[in-house]
């Protein structure tokens, strides 16, 4: 049966985060090793961390990298881009009747300073809601896979399944800084530039949300599945399946909803 992970107990280190081997490698190098093996060796990783499941590594590795990473692109944005972007919205309210909202917005962009107020709200934004959101996303799999692992009985607490979330979702926090070095090098026309599919001039939302970490963690989940399910590999890629197709079409609804809304506002 899986043991659950320990936030501070059962280690004699106070200096790491949490345990899961003794032995006289660096702290430094305990976590890049770590980190490093669920990303080109999976299967083993998961093997191994069966009976000591550590949350607090890659959940703040992840929710940290992400979160500045997203806060320093959006800083980086052009005064062109957020004018763009407040532009449509006093569109949006003119074409809705609200008028005077569109006014007072228009003379707020008019003021001076408007638009690194506006950078720096969205930054600070950037900063904290996106590691919230995905510190949701992991909750909710956490829960998915809880529940899937009590059907075919793994023993897994719901506490490992949540951990278990978390240590495939590493290639977001590699998705983070690979998306800021294409934004810096490149412009803000490379914020999708992991985006598969956009490669082969596919913009639609759906396309968008199939990105090279997506696919990495897809890949991730499958070993950690079949390492936990021990049902063999097909049930595992139906159950690693589910969250990105449901992840995809929420992507899709959102994006048609929204063209619908301004095609709505633009007649």
């Amino acid at each position: 049966m899986l043991q659950s992970w320990a936030l501070f107990g059962g280690c004699n280190s106070a200096q790491r985060f949490v345990c899961y081997y003794e032995g006289n490698t660096s702290e430094k190098d305990w976590v890049v090793e770590r980190l490093w093996k669920i990303l080109i060796s999976p299967r083993q990783e998961f093997d191994e961390m069966r009976e000591d499941v550590s949350v607090v590594l890659p959940l703040v590795t992840i929710l940290l990298v992400a979160g500045i990473c997203a806060a320093i692109t959006v800083y980086m944005t052009p005064d062109e881009t957020f004018t763009a972007v407040v532009e449509a919205q006093i569109e949006a309210m003119e074409n809705s009747g609200q008028s005077e909202a569109a006014e007072t917005q228009r003379q707020l962009m008019d003021s001076p300073g408007a638009i690194s107020m506006m950078r720096m709200m969205g930054a600070i934004g950037a900063l904290i809601g996106g590691p919230l959101l995905i510190a949701i996303g992991f909750l909710i799999l956490g829960t998915f896979y809880f529940v899937v692992g009590k059907i075919v009985q793994s023993g897994a607490s719901w506490v490992d399944w949540f951990g278990f979330s978390c240590w495939v979702s590493v290639p977001i926090a590699v998705g983070a800084v690979l998306t800021l070095v294409l934004v810096a090098i490149g412009g803000m026309e490379w914020a999708n530039g992991l985006a598969v599919l956009g490669w082969f001039g596919m913009t639609a939302p759906w396309a968008m949300a199939i990105t090279i970490p997506a696919l990495w963690t897809l890949y991730i989940t499958i070993n950690g599945l079949d390492s936990w399910l021990q049902k063999g590999v097909v049930t595992s890629v139906i159950v690693a399946l589910i969250p990105l197709v449901i992840a995809i079409l929420f992507s899709s609804i959102g994006g048609s909803v929204n063209e619908s809304f301004q095609g709505m506002m633009g007649g």
